[in-house]
């Protein structure tokens, strides 16, 4: 792949590489902030292996966030080619993912966001 394709392909990148964990509320005492630690770990060492035996020396960028109004853990990797990362707001980075695990698994609307008065009636 080479530079200028990977930075023009930036949005069919992130579309093909962004992934999407729901947790069902009834999972969320049984589930670990470690459970998230060792997937993600081994996630990544993953992707360093079969960057590491291809042809590509760019590198990756690995990126989480926690989509609240979806009720959804988020995770990304695109190349480290591109200059910044593809959002229209204010980034705040972190040393490490546990806040983002904790605040996900620890969410009261797993199994959705309320609707209007009523915290029976889901979206």
């Amino acid at each position: 792949m080479n530079k200028n394709s990977s930075k023009n392909d930036l949005s069919e990148e992130i579309s093909n590489n962004m992934w999407r964990i729901s947790l069902e509320q009834v999972l969320a005492p049984v589930i670990r902030v470690e459970d998230f630690l060792l997937f993600f770990d081994k996630l990544i060492e993953n992707r360093q292996r079969q960057i590491m035996e291809s042809n590509n020396q760019q590198g990756m960028i690995f990126y989480l966030w926690f989509d609240w109004m979806a009720s959804q853990l988020r995770f990304n990797l695109i190349f480290r080619v591109h200059e910044r990362l593809p959002f229209q707001f204010e980034l705040e980075l972190i040393e490490n993912m546990e806040p983002i695990l904790k605040e996900f698994i620890e969410f009261p609307y797993l199994n959705g966001l309320p609707i209007g008065d009523d915290p029976n009636v889901l979206m």
